[in-house]
Parts: structure tokens; sequence; C-alpha cells
């Protein structure tokens, strides 16, 4: 995929002349941005494919102009590392309590890191403010086999509030319950 930027409007014509040139140079897709317009051929994303430590081999869709790491190279050493440490933590947690802990992910962006950890988790909720970006990452949930995460757009600061007060309601239910049944028993 080719992004080209340019400092005035896009002519008219544009759009068949970066068709044409994709076509001679292979270049399978192409976007023009031009003061608050673009033009995609064809698709406004790439895929890769990233071979983890474990031997995982994923692959990702990557939305054009959204965050992603500069290099394959480097994708993998920061999935190697996050998959390494949240086992660890995942490990000890679930030796402590006797059940593997769910994850909750803030800013998944298009889910490089949720398709990665999934595995290492019971659950794992990821949470996206970008619907495209949402959309690409249950994309990558789903072309990576993964079955136990699940993506919802919204921003993070929004969604933390709902859940405190929804966890702050259960722990105020069941002290209440809790109480009552003291009571009931007197």
């Amino acid at each position: 995929h080719v992004t080209l930027i340019y400092g005035s409007p896009l002519a008219d014509g544009w759009r068949a002349a970066a068709a044409a040139m994709g076509l001679q140079l292979g270049i399978p897709a192409l976007t023009g941005r031009s003061r608050g317009k673009v033009e995609v051929i064809e698709r406004d994303w790439v895929t890769e494919v990233y071979k983890l430590a474990d031997g995982r081999k994923l692959t990702y869709q990557q939305v054009a102009g959204s965050f992603s790491n500069p290099s394959s190279a480097m994708a993998e050493h920061t999935l190697n590392f996050l998959c390494s440490c949240s086992g660890a933590i995942g490990a000890e947690v679930a030796a402590a309590s006797g059940e593997v802990p769910a994850l909750l992910e803030l800013y998944c962006g298009n889910g490089n890191h949720t398709v990665a950890l999934a595995p290492l988790f019971q659950r794992l909720l990821a949470v996206e403010i970008d619907r495209k970006l949402t959309v690409a990452a249950e994309a990558n949930l789903a072309r990576n086999g993964v079955t136990n995460a699940d993506v919802i757009c919204a921003t993070s600061g929004r969604f933390c509030q709902s859940l405190m007060r929804r966890i702050v309601a259960l722990k105020s239910g069941a002290q209440g319950a809790a109480a009552s049944r003291g009571r009931a028993g007197n």
C-alpha cells in the first residue's frame, strides 16, 4: 500500500492516473490525501504476518493512517515481550487463585496485542474508540481463530467509569445481601 500526500487539491483525473500508475508499478493499493480529501484505490490497509517465539504465526490487517510498529521485527519483539510478561503474571495469578485470569485491554487499536495475548487468558475484553479500528480488530481476531476475546467500540474513560460504577454496585449489593442474611438469622 502506498499513500500519496499532496499540498494542493487532487485533480479531477487523479483517480484514473493513480490506478494506471499502480498497475504499471505493481502497487495493488493506493491512497491519495489532499487537504481533507482522501481517495482510496482498492483498499486502505495492508496484511502483515508476525512469527512469535512460541511458534504462533499471526496475520493482521493494518489500517492505513493508524498506529502500528514501524517494522515487523519490532512488532514481533513487542508481541513476544508482552506475551512473556503476561504469561508469567497470568501463571502467578492462576497459581494463587486456581483460575486463569481475564484481561481488560484499553486502546486496543486493530487488535495487534489482543490477538497475541488472548490465548494467555480465560477471556479478554478490548476497548477501542475508533470504529474503523474496532472492525479491523474483530477481523484480526477472526482471522487468527481467537474466540475468547471481544472488542467494544467506546471511549476508554467512559467504559472504565461505567465498569467502576457496576463494581461498586455489585459490592454494595453483596454487602447488603450479607447483612440481610445476618439479620434474618438472628
